[in-house]
């Protein structure tokens, strides 16, 4: 089963939400992974949901659909891009072997 996320206002109702979604799964036989499992708060959400990297995958993005070579080659540092493949390969490594 994919990954699932449920989001609410408070944690109570997060609580509530869970209970109801394992309920639902054990009706048609299927579990959550409790390790897997987690409800997040405040700055959490953000740090283990959303790409750090997004804003700046957004603008190569753009400069790519540009293709305007020299733009592209003024805009793009080899260190912008390597620290974006060595994040997303680091990452890539974390959830191969934490899963």
């Amino acid at each position: 089963m994919d990954d699932i996320r449920i989001f609410c206002k408070r944690e109570i109702e997060a609580k509530i939400a869970l209970k109801d979604l394992i309920i639902a799964l054990k009706n048609v036989k299927l579990n959550i992974n409790a390790k897997k499992t987690s409800i997040l708060k405040g700055g959490e959400i953000e740090e283990k949901l959303f790409d750090p990297h997004k804003s700046l995958l957004d603008i190569i993005d753009t400069l790519m659909k540009s293709g305007n070579k020299k733009l592209i080659k003024e805009k793009i540092s080899f260190q912008n891009l390597y620290s974006i493949f060595a994040f997303c390969w680091f990452e890539i490594l974390l959830q191969k072997y934490h899963s």
